[in-house]
Formats: structure tokens, sequence, C-alpha cells
């Protein structure tokens, strides 16, 4: 010893030893505090914290920074401590971390611990054991438990002597098992109410859980929140609305069904389509209401109009209803009926040989067309979305529908063809009747060219034409064909216009031969009627007279009344368009530009009489 103290360098080394031992020991308790939550085999699933349960009789909680959650309760024996533990998926195995305390003994010995623990669950045993150290140990075992509410008690008991009673550690017990999977997200979603009639609006309400995001489909589209509300605005349809959420489980899918019904009054039924009228420009000018008087203060009980497929559906599958309903509103106010004129061609629908020359080019599928026309039939025919919507109108629904306008010439570019245009026909035809049988569907209205054979690349003769619809399956897709019989030419009277001619579009009707009859009668449809869609003379520098104009309208009209196969009649056009004497487009109208009368349009007033 004396040597030890004599030698400093000694000294010194037996102090470093203490020091190393020492931190070695220290790293060693933390090292294994830190371990031994990985003892316990797959992933953790549960935990219960000692200080969460139900505490017996001399147990309290104490402050122990080394343990999980910064506090651990103490026990004194015997004693019994319990909670609920809720267990997301089937449990395997568990671990309970624990550790015991020493007493004094005799002459300050300190004596070993006795300490037992026994751990169990809805009062089965799954662990008993001595706990002997000091420290913070885990104890694990097997275990079986299903997925679902369970009761975790801990007891306790000292086999050490009374004299040295001795307290328990208790931290927490932890149960292992396959991960609970995520859960399906949760969809409620409804309408409010879910029948309503026509013209309702329902409100939509849904909420989700486990959702991250939301997409709707069906009647409605695009992301949705995660829960909310929403109007479908006034409905006409039966309609289904679908909610598609997505999250870390999964997708879940709900939808809803809203039921529309007809509004349940009756609208009086249409008495037959008016014969006599005017091909109109309603939409084209500013004065509608006073435009559309001038047709029924002269007697005209129908007019015609262009219904456009460019301006309505000028972007695929949308719908701009609002100048149609416009042409339907002005001549149901006036109790008159309408032929929709169905053309022509918006830019998406183009074929493409002649894509870029405007709407007069036919399109490239007829299907397309055929959606147009039988939207048309379904909008505005008897019981249509328009007239429910507008209960309070007169009734007048749609009763028939030209399938375009002067195919024969320029208004078919590039060139006229007859094969083309009865592909159009017949699917138009399909579908206005499939959609409401009770239309009648109108072939386009030819324009005069010459006589029977006379074809150039922009025009062919009407006769011709019409010859090879029926050459290419056009019976059975027309209710009746549409024609326009003019044959002014400059000073011309109205006898001559009315004169027999081998190239007179009126003569072409039914003395030529062929004939527009003859024809008719040779393909199986000598019942069906020919509809003069437009017809008329212009008072221009290169025209007729007004005197001639109004006695043309007067002969023509007893004449067509008097062959049994005349169906409608439209003088083109109402009002003068512009005031350019020299352009014979403008001066059609038997009202002047100025809103002054001609003559003719006291000659239609009579004529139109029955």
């Amino acid at each position: 010893m004396k040597n030890w103290i004599k030698n400093p360098v000694k000294i010194k080394f037996f102090n470093s030893r203490i020091k190393l031992i020492l931190f070695v020991l220290l790293f060693a308790g933390i090292g294994g505090w830190l371990v031994w939550r990985s003892l316990a085999s797959g992933p953790l699933i549960a935990s219960i914290q000692a200080e969460q349960m139900t505490l017996p009789a001399g147990a309290s909680t104490v402050i122990d920074s080394n343990a999980s959650g910064g506090q651990a309760i103490m026990l004194t024996a015997p004693g019994e401590a319990s909670g609920l533990l809720t267990l997301p998926s089937n449990a395997t195995s568990f671990s309970i971390v624990a550790k015991g305390t020493k007493c004094k003994g005799g002459r300050w010995r300190k004596s070993s611990s006795t300490k037992n623990i026994a751990l169990s669950v809805d009062g089965n045993q799954l662990l008993s054991t001595t706990v002997s150290s000091t420290s913070w140990t885990t104890y694990s075992g097997s275990a079986n438990l299903a997925t679902t509410n369970h009761k975790v008690s801990i007891n306790y008991t000292n086999s050490g002597k009374s004299s040295c009673s001795q307290s328990l550690y208790l931290d927490v017990v932890n149960f292992y098992g396959d991960p609970a999977p995520t859960p399906a997200p949760t969809v409620p979603f409804s309408a409010t109410p879910t029948t309503v009639t026509a013209g309702t609006a329902v409100t939509l309400t849904w909420s989700t859980t486990n959702a991250t995001s939301c997409t709707a489909s069906g009647t409605w589209s695009g992301s949705k929140a995660l829960s909310g509300s929403a109007s479908t605005g006034a409905l006409n349809n039966t309609s289904t609305y679908g909610l598609s959420c997505t999250g870390g489980g999964g997708t879940t899918n709900a939808s809803v069904t809203v039921t529309v019904s007809a509004i349940t009054v009756v609208p009086p039924a249409p008495a037959s389509m008016g014969r006599f009228g005017y091909s109109t420009h309603i939409l084209r000018v500013g004065d509608k209401a006073t435009y559309t008087d001038y047709a029924v203060n002269s007697n005209a009980k129908t007019v015609r109009d262009d219904f456009s497929w460019s301006a309505i559906e000028s972007t695929k599958g949308s719908f701009n209803w609002s100048g149609p309903d416009q042409i339907m509103t002005y001549a149901s106010q006036r109790n008159m009926d309408v032929l929709a004129m169905a053309g022509y061609t918006p830019t998406w629908a183009r074929d493409t040989v002649c894509s870029s020359s405007g709407d007069k080019c036919p399109p490239a599928n007829v299907a397309d067309y055929a959606n147009f026309v039988a939207q048309i039939a379904r909008r505005y025919g008897s019981g249509g979305t328009f007239w429910t919507a507008n209960p309070t109108l007169a009734y007048h629904p749609l009763q028939a529908i030209e399938i375009w306008n002067e195919p024969n010439i320029t208004f078919w570019l590039p060139s006229p063809d007859p094969v083309k245009y009865t592909a159009l026909l017949k699917a138009g035809y399909s579908a206005i009747k499939a959609a409401n049988p009770k239309i009648q569907v109108i072939s386009a209205g030819l324009s005069p060219y010459g006589a029977y054979g006379n074809i150039t690349s922009s025009r062919m003769n009407p006769l011709s034409y019409l010859e090879k619809m029926y050459q290419n399956g056009a019976t059975g897709y027309m209710d009746a064909v549409g024609w326009h019989p003019y044959n002014y030419a400059a000073g011309r009277t109205a006898d001559g216009m009315l004169a027999y001619h081998i190239a007179s579009a009126w003569s072409q009707l039914s003395q030529t031969t062929p004939s527009v009859r003859s024809l008719m009668t040779a393909n199986g449809d000598s019942a069906k009627k020919i509809w003069a869609t437009e017809i008329g003379a212009p008072t221009s520098t290169n025209g007729v007279t007004e005197t001639e104009q109004a006695s043309f309208a007067t002969k023509s009209i007893v004449l067509w009344k008097s062959y049994t196969w005349a169906g409608n009649y439209y003088w083109y056009d109402l009002r003068e368009d512009c005031t350019d004497t020299t352009n014979t487009e403008c001066m059609y109208g038997p009202v002047r530009y100025t809103n002054t009368y001609k003559s003719a349009y006291n000659a239609l007033k009579t004529s139109y009489l029955p």
C-alpha cells in the first residue's frame, strides 16, 4: 500500500480504471434500456402504459425519465392493475417492462429481492415470472389474441420477508402482430330529394373517412372536396351522380340516382301543322317581335327557320339552345308551327376534304349530325324538355325537321354528292324517329338548276339529284320531299314563271319527264307529298316587278291548293334583308326593309286564308 501511495503514476492509473468501469456500467444500463423495445417479435400494434391502468390501493404514479412516456407506476404487494386495450389486428406476442427494488436487511447488508409478476389478458394468464432485476427489463412471450377489445391485468406479489417489503415498478405492456390494414374509405352519399318533377333542383350531400381525394362521375364531373354539398341545378332528365374516393386503403365508389318525372300538367294536343307560311330569319333581326308579327298578321300558320348546327354545337357535346329557343318562343306565342331546317356543320365535325371551306362542308361522320337532330327532336318535339321548362307557353311542339338545305348546289362542298347526302338523310331520319316518332322528316329542299341531266362540278339538276337519292336507298327515310320551285327571271311575269319549261323547277314538280312526282311514284313514295320549303320571286333589278311578285304569290298558291300531292308552302322570305336593289338576295320579302308593305304582302295574306 505504501508503494501505491508513494507512486502517483499507479494511483492515477487506478483512478482511470475506476472511471472506465463506471462509464461502461452506465452505458450498459442506458443501452439496455434503449434495446428492450426491440426484443419482441413482429411490428408493434398496440400499447398500454402502466399509468393508463386502474391502480390498486397502495400504487402510485412516479416520474422516471427512463420509462416509456416518462412515467411508471409503483406497485406494492399484493396488488393488481388493470386496463382496457383495443387491438387493431391479431396479436402474436407481447412484452412487459418492469424492474424491482432492493431493501436493506441485517446490518446495512443489501439483500436480493424476490418479486413475482403475472400478466393476464381477459382472465387468461400469459406470463408469470420473477422480477429480480433492479433495472428496466423486458419480459416477453407469445400470444394468440384476436382483433378486438381486451382486459389487461398485472398482478404483483412479493415473496420476501414482511420486514423487507419490496416494490415493483411497471412501465408498459406492448403487443405485437401483423400491422393493421388501412381501412378503405367510407363514402356516405345522398340526394335530397331523390324523386322530383322536371325543372327542380336537388341537393347532393357527401362525407368521407379514410379518403385523400374524390372524383365525380356520371352527370357531374371533376374533383370534389372530401365532404360537402352541391346543387344539381334544374333537372329535366333522370340523372345518376357518381363519387369515387381514394385513400391508403383503396378506392370506394358511391352513387345516387335522382328520378325526374315530367310535369303532370298535360298540354293540349296540337292541331295539324299549319300549311302556309314563310321561310324566315328571326335570329338575324333586332326587332324579333315586330318581324314575327308580320308573318302572323298575314295569316301565316307556320314558319321555316334555321337551326344552325355550327352555332348550337360549336363544341362537341355542348349545346347552346338560346337561338332555337327564341324561334320556338316567338312562333308559339303567335300560334304558328315551326319547320326546323337543320344545318350546317361546326368546325370540329367537318369533312377534312373541305374543312376550311366553312359550315357548308358536310360532316365527316353522319352520326354526329344524327345526334344533333335527335337533340332537336327531344327538346322541341311533343313532350320535349323545352315545353316542360316553359309550361305557360302556347303548346306548338316541333312537327317537322328538314335535313339540310339545297345540297345540290354550293350548300354542299366541295361538290354535290347525292350518295353522301342520302347517308346523312338516313342517319338523321333514324335518329329523329327514335327520339320522337311524331316528327316529320323532310328531305332537303333542292335548288333549281337547269333541266334533267345538267351537272357541273358545283351544281346538279334537282331531278338528277333526287334520282340518285332514290338509287341509294332514300325510300323509307323521308316523310316528304323538299323542293324549291323558283322560276323567276328579269322581267318575267307571273304567268311566265308558271308556264311549262323543261328547265323550270315549277314544271319539274309534275310536268316534265322525269318529274319529282314520277320519281316518287316509281320508288314507292306516291302517297307522300312535296313541300315547297322555299318559293318566291325577288323584286331586284334583275328580278320581277312588285306587281308580278304579288301576282305570282296569288296564282302559285291557287295552283298549290289544287294539287293533291302538294304539302306545306313557305314563301321566301318575310322582309327584305337590305336596300341594295341590285342584290337579288336582298329583295325577296313582301315587306320592305323600311317596314312598308309591297303588294305581295296583302296577296299572301288573302291567299293564305283557307
